[in-house]
């Protein structure tokens, strides 16, 4: 019983993990670009070691048969809806200003230069990659597969919770995130095609980063 439930403590050690990691970065601080860049790297080196425990968790060879499927017209459909229903959710619930105290406040902007600049956005789109890779390799390749063992046909609400939960110690709210979190989950049972779920989470990160990416932009 306790094997086949071990998910649920590999959540929260993960959650604890990036909720201490988020502090350190933030207690770095951002007042200039030299604080900034390395809270930055300190980032994508933790989501690298994320990715890198997602790819040990679903084996090579189930990696290969996920990342080999095609993607047809009905998918890029999909893709479509997630981002526009995720995004209209997200914004309409984060309204409610009785749920805006669940938001983490994120690291602030600080001004750079023009050489500065762009190598932060190239940062930027790279630890998305990042993040989105890990994250999808993680929650819908090996946890979705684990908690199907249990839950089969209500898996996606198990794993859109999952998800929602894991953002708790994020920059985000997580309860606006678990209507978009439910469909993304749900879609994934019915396709089974993970480039469906990593490209609609992969525009929504670089949406959510648009932002902060044009204070990056030299003027």
């Amino acid at each position: 019983m306790v094997k086949k439930h071990l998910w649920i403590i590999e959540l929260w050690v993960v959650m604890t993990f990036f909720a201490v990691t988020l502090q350190i970065i933030l207690w770095i601080g951002s007042n200039c670009f030299t604080d900034f860049f390395i809270g930055f790297l300190l980032n994508i080196f933790i989501y690298c070691l994320f990715l890198l425990y997602a790819i040990k968790k679903n084996e090579y060879n189930s990696i290969k048969t996920m990342f080999s499927k095609k993607l047809y017209l009905k998918d890029l459909i999909l893709i479509l809806i997630i981002v526009v229903f995720m995004k209209i959710s997200y914004n309409l619930i984060f309204r409610i200003s009785s749920l805006n105290f669940l938001v983490i406040k994120g690291i602030s902007t600080i001004p750079v230069s023009k050489n500065q600049s762009w190598l932060l956005v190239s940062l930027l789109f790279l630890f998305i990659s990042v993040i989105v890779i890990s994250e999808e390799l993680f929650f819908r390749g090996y946890l979705f597969s684990v908690q199907l063992k249990s839950f089969d046909k209500l898996t996606w609400i198990i794993n859109g919770c999952s998800w929602s939960i894991y953002h708790l110690f994020t920059p985000t709210n997580f309860i606006a995130f678990l209507p978009g979190s439910f469909l993304l989950a749900y879609i994934y049972q019915i396709r089974r095609n993970i480039w469906i779920t990593i490209i609609a989470h992969f525009l929504l990160n670089l949406n959510s980063f648009y932002p902060l990416m044009k204070t990056f932009i030299y003027k």
